[in-house]
């Protein structure tokens, strides 16, 4: 999945919101249609292979499906990254409201 050295994407695509407090497994890519809406897989499905995540509270994230493991993060682990995995949805839990930037890169 990744571009030869030296190669880079020209596209990306970049959410803000704010995830409500005492949220369980909030669907970025139903609540926000800007969420990978620049680039689709061969399938036709929106995905993107790396994000940059900020939070300013502490929440879980779980990649493509409710079922899988979360990942905790924390506003001092902010900004976080997550690469080399196709991305299409990602699912958000909280106790606190949070505001998130999500910035989304193909590679």
């Amino acid at each position: 999945m990744t571009r030869p050295f030296g190669e880079k994407s020209h596209v990306y695509d970049s959410s803000e919101f704010t995830v409500p407090l005492n949220t369980t497994n909030y669907d970025v890519a139903t609540n926000n249609a800007s969420f990978c809406a620049n680039a689709k897989i061969a399938s036709g499905q929106r995905a993107c292979g790396r994000i940059r995540l900020v939070t300013d509270q502490t929440i879980t994230v779980k990649l493509n499906l409710t079922t899988n493991p979360a990942i905790t993060i924390t506003s001092s682990e902010s900004p976080f990254f997550i690469d080399d995995v196709v991305i299409n949805n990602v699912f958000i839990t909280n106790t606190t409201a949070a505001n998130i930037k999500l910035l989304q890169l193909y590679i």
